[in-house]
């Protein structure tokens, strides 16, 4: 959705937009542990995939927004996401 939006606010040509999320979870235990002690619970790898005529400028700035998404900042202080994007 905030890719979505941004092309828009942008008038950016982007005819779709699709993305995939693997989760990959460690092992339980590491939420035993105290607040301050805890680290990642998990890997989240992100696709996205482009159906644009952007450039690279473009692409790039898109890769940056994903990673402000609301829902993106949250997961991040539990999980270490990364991105791939394909156009």
């Amino acid at each position: 959705m905030t890719i979505l939006l941004y092309c828009r606010r942008k008038n950016w040509e982007l005819l779709g937009v699709s993305v995939t999320c693997i989760l990959d979870e460690i092992d339980g235990s590491v939420l035993a542990k105290n607040k301050e002690a805890q680290s990642s619970i998990g890997n989240i790898s992100v696709l996205i995939k482009l159906d644009s005529n952007l450039d690279e400028y473009q692409i790039s700035r898109i890769e940056d927004i994903s990673s402000r998404c609301p829902v993106h900042k949250i997961l991040a202080h539990s999980y270490e996401i990364s991105h791939d994007i394909e156009t």
